[in-house]
């Protein structure tokens, strides 16, 4: 078997080196990756085991939640009681809406 043509080896040589260089740039993102995590993991443990006095929290907000309603499943009205049964430190509001007054959903949230 004859052996490549000299343009050939040197596309296929041009090709490997271009090869190497990627899995170079790898190695070295993959290390930089790996010493960062280090630093971060650090900033994390540190972070994590500070806890904000409760006197210092800052007062609750207000909210309010929207419920956006469609047909009378079965249950609806157990899952509707169940939203304004909810205790919250501070006061909120419920809002269900319907695209059509006709729903039967509506009837149930009223």
């Amino acid at each position: 078997m004859p052996p490549f043509p000299r343009e050939t080896r040197a596309i296929g040589d041009a090709v490997i080196d271009l090869i190497r260089s990627f899995g170079v740039a790898a190695a070295v993102l993959a290390l930089a990756g790996a010493a960062l995590t280090v630093p971060a993991a650090l900033a994390v443990k540190r972070l994590a085991g500070r806890r904000v006095p409760a006197g210092r929290r800052g007062p609750a907000l207000a909210a309010s939640v929207l419920k956006p309603l469609h047909g009378a499943a079965p249950g609806l009205a157990v899952n509707l009681a169940s939203t304004l049964e909810q205790n919250h430190a501070a006061p909120f509001e419920v809002l269900f809406a319907v695209r059509d007054p006709a729903d039967p959903a509506a009837a149930v949230a009223e």
